[in-house]
Formats: structure tokens, C-alpha cells, sequence
């Protein structure tokens, strides 16, 4: 197995093979990168001090049972939580969907 084959597999997962990507030990800021199942949240790690959790847009459309499509409309109107355009890829940190859908928790109003 070459070394970039090593990188891609990751030891003892079955059929995960180019899901995962981490960059040399030897470099001074190291990059992690997962796709996980859309069931899972990602996790990117920069220099491993910091981890911050995103959201695919198909893992958001799932959270809030709705359409990608939906949420495509929402990007596009200004609507929704803000997001990262990384090239084609469309990401949603975590905290920025959860402060989201705090701003809009309505309380019933007593009649």
C-alpha cells in the first residue's frame, strides 16, 4: 500500500476507504478531515487546538426535515443560518445553526 493510499484507509474500517483524509504528521498544521454518514455531524481539526463541528447541507435538510432544495432557497433569499462555500461544497457550523433556530423559538402567548 502506497503511503497517499495509507492516508486515505484508515486502519481496521471496512469499506471507509477515501472517506478519510489526514495530512502528515510532520506538518505544522495538520488538517482532519471526515465524511461521515449523513446520520453523524463532520469534524474539521486545524492544527488540533481547535475543532469545530459542521453540517453538510443534506445533514441540515435532515435535521430539519426538509429539502436540500429548500435550504438552496433559503442560501439563496439571505434566509437561514449563515454558511461556508468551500469551492462547490456548502457547510453550516454547528453553533450557527443552533443560534438559527434559537432566534426563532416563538412562546405561546397566554389568551
Amino acid at each position: 500500500m502506497t503511503k497517499r493510499q495509507e492516508q486515505l484507509a484508515p486502519a481496521g474500517v471496512p469499506g471507509t476507504a477515501g472517506q478519510h483524509v489526514r495530512a502528515a504528521p510532520s506538518s505544522r498544521k495538520s488538517l482532519e478531515v471526515s465524511f461521515l454518514p449523513s446520520s453523524t455531524v463532520a469534524s474539521f481539526t486545524l492544527a488540533s487546538t481547535a475543532t469545530t463541528a459542521h453540517l453538510t447541507r443534506a445533514q441540515l435538510a435532515q435535521r430539519w426535515c426538509t429539502s436540500v432544495g429548500h435550504l438552496a432557497n433559503l442560501a439563496s433569499r439571505g434566509d437561514g443560518p449563515p454558511y461556508l462555500k468551500l469551492g462547490a461544497r456548502v457547510l453550516y457550523r454547528l453553533t450557527d445553526v443552533e443560534a438559527h433556530e434559537s432566534a426563532r423559538i416563538v412562546r405561546p402567548v397566554a389568551a
